[in-house]
């Protein structure tokens, strides 16, 4: 059976298995085609200037992106074409907030969550469980901590303990699966010296480590503890399993382990369509947030940007742009659309007619050079 948005919907429907919830999504077990698979439904993110925005199971809402679902495709085939033993590889990804109808295509960001779909990690059953043990027994105390606001976004009141709470996560996992997948010393401002260090740390103990290759190979496993899923016992190359959350931070030494396998010239074409396209979502993406993610801030005034006419306009704006340079190279890219983000944030911090902005945003063209 194909994974289809409503194959999906359907088997997220029949599933009588317990859900799994986090903090940035509901994970629903579904099963096609008599393989396994895990739906991620995403009510919220961690941003990378906020802290993390997710809103109760039952508003049905999100702080993400209408781009998110298609960054998350693109990085998890970068990621598993470099590594497939190692990381997940999103099958299929959807967001039903896009609207295709006959006569237009619309945004409406009030109501409904993007979906990405992975495989489940199948490994030795008593390994897999010491993990589940302890994770499942964090987030069945962690999560209720997190009560929702007026706008129905989760927040803590108390975040002293969460960080107790974690931290007592985290010694229990070292302990089973050894203290390299605790990453402590990873910096953000310096992330190819921090992870390039990291991965002289991890030869010391394990040589041929497959997570200092990853390390060397500008890949950072999200939180790699709580998101480390063993398939088998450690031996002597290290833990053994799956990183289901891993950060691209340093798209440069992934695009060279990427190219130090091609064959052909059309090989080598794959691989940095691949990453032309990662680039473009993710881009996309950023702008989104950095334009709009005020909207769900409990604190923020009302303003247009709040509007959900206004949204669409920018979401239609910022989605021609996407047809536009699809094919042209990251660092146009890249280019291209800060102009075109300069000039939208300019409307939406000056603009205080609706009517008007309406009309700027969608007379804006801006020239490929």
């Amino acid at each position: 059976m194909p994974l289809t948005g409503e194959s999906i919907g359907r088997a997220m429907r029949e599933n009588k298995q317990p859900l799994k919830k986090g903090e940035e999504g509901i994970l629903h077990p579904i099963q096609l085609s008599d393989q396994e698979y895990f739906a991620k439904v995403w009510r919220g993110k961690h941003f990378d200037n906020y802290s993390s925005l997710s809103y109760e199971t039952e508003a049905n809402k999100t702080s993400v992106s209408p781009f998110w679902h298609k960054v998350k495709f693109y990085e998890g085939v970068l990621l598993s074409d470099a590594f497939p033993e190692q990381t997940l590889r999103v099958h299929a990804a959807f967001e039903p907030r896009i609207k295709n109808e006959p006569d237009k295509v619309s945004f409406t960001y009030e109501s409904g969550r993007p979906i990405t779909v992975t495989k489940k990690v199948q490994g030795e059953e008593g390994v897999q469980k010491k993990r589940d043990e302890i994770m499942d027994a964090f987030y069945d105390d962690h999560l209720p901590s997190f009560k929702p606001d007026e706008k129905g976004i989760l927040r803590n009141p108390d975040v002293y303990a969460s960080i107790l709470k974690i931290a007592d996560a985290d010694i229990k996992m070292q302990s089973i699966f050894g203290k390299i997948l605790s990453f402590q010393n990873f910096r953000e401002k310096n992330p190819t010296e921090s992870l390039l260090r990291i991965a002289q740390e991890i030869r010391a103990e394990y040589p041929k480590s497959s997570l200092a290759e990853m390390c060397e190979s500008g890949l950072v496993p999200a939180h790699p503890t709580f998101n480390f899923i063993p398939t088998k016992e450690n031996n002597e190359h290290g833990p053994q399993g799956v990183f289901i959350e891993v950060a691209i931070a340093d798209l440069d030494l992934l695009r060279k382990k990427l190219l130090s396998t091609c064959e052909s010239e059309k090989d080598r074409s794959s691989v940095e369509r691949k990453i032309g396209r990662y680039v473009l979502f993710s881009t996309l993406d950023k702008i989104y947030d950095n334009l709009f993610i005020s909207q769900h801030k409990a604190s923020a005034p009302p303003s247009l940007r709040n509007d959900s006419a206004v949204v669409n306009e920018v979401w239609k704006k910022l989605e021609l742009a996407r047809q536009k340079i699809d094919k042209k190279p990251p660092e146009s890219i890249q280019r291209y659309l800060g102009t075109l983000y300069s000039e939208l944030e300019n409307f939406l911090e000056k603009e205080t007619d609706k009517d008007s902005l309406l009309q700027k945003i969608s007379n804006l063209d801006i020239d490929f050079e």
